[in-house]
């Protein structure tokens, strides 16, 4: 199998005994998938199998700076998150 006329990119894997599949370097390749990138596996009601990207690569809040969300002291949020007044 291999880059149809109709500008597909389609190959063959085998299942392992732990049921992964390696995606083809072609099909990476083309999607622009990467470690850390998530897969929605779908199912349809005919038989067919669809495989969706999903981009959350490792590393996406490197580089975020840490905000200050205001004064919290254990009075307001216990470690449950629960308010503790309530209790």
């Amino acid at each position: 199998m291999g880059t149809e006329d109709t500008g597909e990119t389609s190959d063959e894997t085998v299942i392992n005994d732990n049921y992964a599949a390696t995606i083809p370097a072609r099909v990476r390749e083309r999607i622009d998938v990467q470690p850390g990138d998530k897969l929605r596996w779908t199912a349809t009601e005919d038989g067919h199998l669809r495989v969706e990207v999903v981009k959350q690569r490792y590393g996406v809040w490197e580089d975020a700076e840490p905000g200050h969300l205001g004064e919290v002291t254990e009075d307001d949020i216990d470690a449950m998150g629960v308010n503790a007044s309530s209790e």
